[in-house]
């Protein structure tokens, strides 16, 4: 019976399904998908770092410490800060990797840290040929790094102040396949970005301001491109938040987030826009309500976000609906046409349980989005639409002794529409332990699985 019920209830998740699909060996290119829709246009994090996601939307591209912090942003959400230690400490984590096609990565991540700041020093470097030599890029030659990132993290607290801040400094230099052995393209990048958090908590009351500068200047030159030349974006956000506290758990919001895109490439030439959030939240036992409006150039739309949990025979229910305008992609707005926002609507119910080895529990989503701009065949449609789709995802796991557990996660989207990342069903079963040796001094973990992806379209995404 109990394998019966893992084997329907496979673990999804109740929060977000983020899945990870490198299209070659090194991870250098690929996508994201979030709770089975296809990851782009929408903005990110990875830890404090903010990322318009215009035109990047594969963290893993940075580097491990990129993937594993990243988090989908929202309008009215910011990154929290990392908490600081009880006593000084420094660390020093060195990962370094080689493998076939020249495949060489070197990762390095060092950590001072004391009860009242920390500073955390990232460098990453990738290097792949890849099998056919497509990614060797000159004039570094087959050994160049076609990956390079840098990263400065700081954090301070004193008193009731804190502060946050990054920077980093992101270069791509690599080939790329093309429409033959003979011919190479080329995909060079360059990223800056930088954010600094402010937050203050007195005694009934908080305030938090959260910036962040984004510049990116790409050039691609490949077949498949249907235009050359280097393409220069920037991105400005602002976030002001002032929130009263009546109880621990009870707090009323009030919020501004400005914005401003800045956008030039050689066949499209050169457009400038702005657009900003006003809200008002409310968060009590029962959840949290935000209502606001989204201003921009000759539109304004509404923006609303519930969310509401409850207890009903030891399981846990989750109620939320999101009603998000977001810009449409630059290159596809125009001045004076009155289509500025996509409006993405979501409503979605979990459920879930714990028990003494056996956990299980699921969601179910549906998603509507008006005034979209679809990818078919990897680039994106001239001419927007309405589309919808509805996911159901499960989840479980049993634990079958000690630290041995038994996972899984099983997925359905329909339709295959524009909004999914092409795949119908997606089923993964594994098996994770973990064993101490040596009076605890080794630590040893081992994880199998099997994943299954089918009736994907391949012409979604």
């Amino acid at each position: 019976m109990v394998w019966a019920l893992l084997l329907w209830l496979a673990a999804g998740v109740l929060s977000q399904e983020i899945s990870t699909l490198p299209f070659d060996w090194s991870g250098q290119n690929g996508v994201i998908t979030v709770d089975g829709s296809l990851f782009w246009n929408r903005d990110w994090n990875a830890g404090l770092l903010f990322f318009d996601g215009s035109f990047t939307s594969y963290p893993a591209r940075y580097g491990p410490r990129f993937q594993h912090t990243f988090s989908p942003q929202t309008p009215t959400s910011y990154p929290r800060l990392d908490s600081l230690p009880d006593s000084a400490y420094v660390t020093t984590l060195v990962d370094y990797r080689r493998g076939d096609y020249l495949y060489d990565q070197l990762e390095i991540h060092s950590t001072l840290a004391n009860p009242s700041n920390a500073l955390k020093i990232y460098g990453f470097k990738r290097s792949y040929g890849g099998p056919w030599g497509q990614f060797y890029q000159q004039p570094q030659g087959p050994e160049g790094p076609i990956q390079q990132s840098y990263r400065l993290d700081y954090r301070s607290r004193e008193g009731p102040r804190e502060w946050g801040s990054a920077v980093a400094y992101l270069v791509t230099n690599s080939g790329l396949p093309d429409t033959s052995f003979t011919r190479r393209g080329s995909h060079r990048e360059q990223i800056t970005n930088a954010t600094l958090l402010y937050q203050y908590r007195g005694s009934s009351w908080t305030w938090v301001s959260h910036g962040s500068l984004f510049n990116q200047a790409t050039r691609l030159n490949s077949n498949f491109s249907p235009s050359t030349g280097t393409r220069y974006f920037t991105r400005g956000r602002l976030h002001n938040r002032w929130s009263i506290l009546s109880t621990t758990d009870h707090r009323w919001d009030l919020g501004v987030v400005a914005n401003i895109q800045d956008y030039s490439f050689t066949s499209l030439g050169y457009k400038q826009r702005g657009w900003a959030l006003f809200y008002a939240g409310r968060r009590a036992s029962w959840g949290e309500l935000q209502l606001g409006l989204s201003k921009g150039p000759e539109e304004t739309k509404p923006y609303i976000s519930f969310q509401s949990h409850a207890k009903w025979s030891g399981i846990e229910l989750g109620l939320s609906y999101l009603r998000e305008p977001r810009p449409s992609l630059i290159p596809f707005w125009q001045p004076h046409e009155g289509h500025f926002f996509e409006t993405w609507s979501r409503a979605r119910l979990s459920f879930s349980r714990d028990g003494p080895r056996l956990d299980w529990g699921g969601d179910i989503m549906h998603t509507q989005v008006d005034n979209y701009f679809p990818l078919h065949d990897g680039l994106v449609e001239d001419a927007s639409i309405t589309a919808q789709a509805v996911m159901y995802a499960f989840k479980a796991s049993l634990q079958l002794f000690g630290t041995w557990y038994l996972r899984g996660s099983f997925r359905v989207t329909t339709p295959q529409d524009p909004l999914s990342d092409g795949v119908g069903q997606y089923f993964l079963i594994g098996l994770n332990g973990q064993k101490r040796f040596f009076a605890d001094r080794m630590d040893t973990r081992l994880n199998i699985w099997v994943e299954r992806w089918s009736n994907r379209d391949t012409t979604l995404g």
